[in-house]
């Protein structure tokens, strides 16, 4: 994360750093045993390695939580790839001793310069946004926000078009709505 966050301010650049927790995990270890909660890890980080770019690095934080750094990435398309990973992880069966099982993940995402200009400061914010996502319902990836507005800004460079699609709502539709 040091290496990064150096090439970055010697070339003015960005990054982004995609902190990612397991889902209810030690319930997985007292409910399968601590075995397939080492499967587990071993398989998540298999998805993590393949999914992976070339310039990536994915690494174990601790425990359950693993870091992917996101090397000349914007937040937006942080969050991208972190969909990416987590609908795998969503959709991956597991199986320890005839049982099977699934497991999900929630991730929080902050990038260079916008959320941190040190390393610790970043990784507290992708933090800070992945509980978030815990405290949101869990399975779902947050972005960190230091203007903590209700609505996320996107900077567009190219034309949008916007389809309008239109219901015919009957007048009791209408307050619902």
């Amino acid at each position: 994360l040091q290496g990064e966050m150096n090439r970055v301010q010697r070339y003015d650049g960005c990054f982004s750093v995609f902190f990612i927790d397991l889902d209810n995990f030690k319930k997985l270890n007292d409910t399968y045993g601590h075995q397939a909660g080492d499967l587990t890890l071993k398989v998540v980080a298999d998805i993590l390695q393949k999914m992976k770019r070339t310039e990536d690095t994915a690494c174990r934080y601790g425990g359950e939580e693993l870091v992917l750094i996101l090397p000349e990435t914007e937040k937006m398309n942080a969050l991208v790839i972190a969909e990416r990973i987590r609908k795998k992880v969503e959709e991956t069966g597991l199986e320890f001793e005839g049982k099977t099982f699934n497991v999900t993940l929630s991730g929080g995402i902050a990038s260079y310069p916008a959320d941190g200009k040190e390393a610790q400061e970043l990784v507290h914010a992708a933090d800070v946004a992945l509980y978030q996502a815990k405290e949101s319902g869990r399975n779902r990836i947050f972005l960190h926000d230091l203007e903590k507005r209700h609505y996320l800004r996107i900077g567009i460079s190219e034309e949008v078009q916007v389809q309008s699609v239109t219901k015919n709502l009957n007048p009791s539709e209408l307050n619902a709505q």
